[in-house]
């Protein structure tokens, strides 16, 4: 058996058990979780459309021959 493969079985193996061996957290999300996760959730999204708005500017310009707009 090769090593990578040893690796791999030991790390399924791993995984396995500690999900077999999981007992309940009993874990406490407060109100200010929820914020915090839709503040991340609209930051990522926003991100995502700044990004792709730039990127479908510049592919514009490689097939118009104008110089694509400089990032301020």
């Amino acid at each position: 058996m090769s090593l990578r493969a040893h690796v791999i079985r030991v790390s399924g193996l791993g995984l396995a058990y500690a999900f077999v061996a999981a007992t309940p957290a009993f874990a406490y999300l407060d109100g200010a979780t929820g914020s915090i996760l839709l503040q991340a959730l609209v930051g990522g999204l926003a991100t995502t459309a700044v990004f792709g708005r730039t990127v479908i500017a510049r592919i514009k310009s490689l097939f118009s021959g104008k110089r694509a707009p400089d990032s301020e």
